[in-house]
């Protein structure tokens, strides 16, 4: 069952969220973990996964998908199906959460307002379609399977809407871990 308040939340969580509706079938699902929170902006800072290889002993996997979303209460809770567990929010989430602190105190950044199905796939629409992000040369083309986005933040673009949507993102050693 899915809480229905901010305050019944903490960094570490991790969740299942609702994706889109397929035809007349249930709607998918993801998994995500909560980074932060900003109660005073009505931000929820999510980490979301994708399954990964089954581990040697058996144990599926969460692999990220995306290191960090800032994403609105309001999407955030129509999106979760439920809370799941709890794991430390990973080291790595600390310089992203200050950037965007620092970013959102000068106006320059949001949080995504589109169900979290969606912010993940403008954030993978926007990596995909950068000329920026370079291959490594090695073999395959630039996918969600080699790349990690490293964080993701709505940006307000030159007609003062959070229309734009800003990447980093990093390519994937084997093994999963990310080159940075």
């Amino acid at each position: 069952m899915a809480t229905r308040e901010l305050d019944d939340l903490r960094p570490g969580m991790l969740f299942l969220y609702r994706g889109p509706r397929r035809w007349f079938v249930l709607p998918t699902a993801g998994a995500g973990q909560i980074l932060g929170l900003e109660p005073e902006h009505g931000v929820v800072h999510v980490r979301l996964f994708w399954p990964a290889p089954a581990a040697e002993d058996g144990r599926e996997c969460l692999e990220p998908s995306v290191g960090h979303l800032p994403i609105l209460w309001s999407r955030f809770q129509s999106s979760l199906r439920e809370l799941v567990d709890h794991r430390p929010v990973p080291v790595d989430a600390r310089e992203s959460l200050l950037a965007w602190r620092a970013r959102r105190a000068k106006d320059e950044v949001g949080a995504f307002d589109v169900p979290l199905w969606r912010a993940l796939q403008l954030a993978w629409e926007t990596v995909l379609g950068q000329d920026a992000v370079e291959s490594s040369g090695e073999a395959g083309a630039l996918s969600p399977e080699n790349l990690l986005i490293v964080w993701a933040f709505p940006k307000r673009g030159p007609d003062g809407t959070f229309r734009v949507v800003e990447v980093s993102a990093v390519e994937r050693r084997s093994g999963g871990d990310a080159d940075q």
